[in-house]
Parts: structure tokens; C-alpha cells; sequence
């Protein structure tokens, strides 16, 4: 079990440095930083009502009123 966890942990790191190089690449060819990219258009595709649900509520912007959250 050990040596599968030990394993997993190596072939993990090697995916994020391949990840990590991918990037260093394309922001070296292209100007453009991929990661930041996957993660605005990752951001971009939550809906408002789920932001609202988790973050609006504890930044005090939406409130819960029954099952239903609002804005204020």
C-alpha cells in the first residue's frame, strides 16, 4: 500500500511539472498564461446563484431568505 501511495505521489508530480513546462512554453511563445486562462473561463462559467450561495453569502453581498438567496 505504501509503495502505491509513493507511486501515485511521484506520478502526480511529474504530471505538474509537464503541466508546469506546458505553460512556461506557451507563455514563452505566445505571451499567453494558460493556466490563468482555464481559470477565468472556469470562472467565468459559474453561475451567478451558486456564487451567491457560497461567496456572496459570506462577503455579507447575499442573503438567505428561506431556500431562496438574495441580493441586496
Amino acid at each position: 500500500m505504501r509503495s502505491l501511495n509513493r507511486l501515485k505521489g511521484k506520478l502526480f508530480r511529474k504530471l505538474v511539472n509537464l503541466a508546469d513546462r506546458i505553460d512556461v512554453w506557451f507563455r514563452s511563445n505566445f505571451n499567453v498564461n494558460m493556466k490563468q486562462k482555464a481559470l477565468e473561463l472556469s470562472q467565468d462559467n459559474l453561475p451567478m446563484s451558486r456564487l451567491d450561495k457560497t461567496i456572496g453569502v459570506h462577503l455579507g453581498t447575499a442573503h438567505k431568505k428561506g431556500k431562496k438567496y438574495y441580493n441586496e
